[in-house]
């Protein structure tokens, strides 16, 4: 899947965050959104993912060359960020199994509580889990099950180190054909990606 941005911008009263941006996301690509903190990062995330309406522009999502609808884009897509919760009253198979609901895996239940090294909290109560294992819980949403765009909004938020390999190892996993688009100003979250985007070059 192909996004089209044109002469995106977005404002909240009389401050644009952002303006004039142009932008070809290409299927298969690696991009990161960069910027500091504030710097409108996770609101270009949101409407890239068709959650939050530009100020003025167009965003065109287009598959094999024809128009996708903006009403069902968004199963293809999935996004893990701060911003975004998930149902903390299910166990975290119950989770998994909702999921699938939704997305499909060429994975079981067992083989992404193994992936994801959350075996052993299969049956806790998401709201019980730590930080940790949360964030590795909302990755394994994305890494595991198919999405033909992948958004990472602050991805490695809560991971220590050796979770950081874990998720640089996911990514390596991950199909070629799959877009990734990442918003960050840590660059260990997106050494992979090919081409960056300086929100800030776009600011008015």
């Amino acid at each position: 899947m192909e996004i089209f941005v044109d002469n995106l911008g977005k404002r909240y009263n009389r401050e644009w965050i952002f303006r004039s941006l142009n932008f070809e996301f290409k299927a298969g690509s690696r991009i990161a959104i960069t910027g500091s903190n504030g710097s409108g990062k996770s609101t270009l995330i949101k409407i890239l993912c068709n959650y939050l309406s530009p100020s003025e522009g167009t965003i065109k999502f287009t598959k094999d060359q024809s128009v996708v609808d903006k009403d069902s884009v968004q199963l293809s897509f999935s996004l893990v960020a701060p911003y975004v919760n998930i149902l903390h009253e299910f166990t975290v198979v119950e989770m998994l199994t909702f999921h699938r609901k939704f997305k499909s895996s060429t994975y079981t239940t067992e083989e992404i509580l193994q992936k994801s090294n959350l075996q052993g909290a299969s049956h806790k109560i998401i709201e019980e889990l730590s930080s940790g294992m949360l964030q590795r819980l909302k990755l394994s949403l994305v890494f595991f099950f198919g999405a033909e765009v992948i958004f990472l909004d602050e991805p490695t938020m809560n991971l220590d180190q050796k979770n950081v390999v874990w998720y640089e190892d996911q990514i390596n996993s991950l199909n070629s054909n799959q877009t990734l688009i990442v918003a960050s100003n840590q660059e260990r979250e997106y050494t992979f990606c090919d081409q960056i985007l300086n929100i800030e070059d776009f600011k008015h």
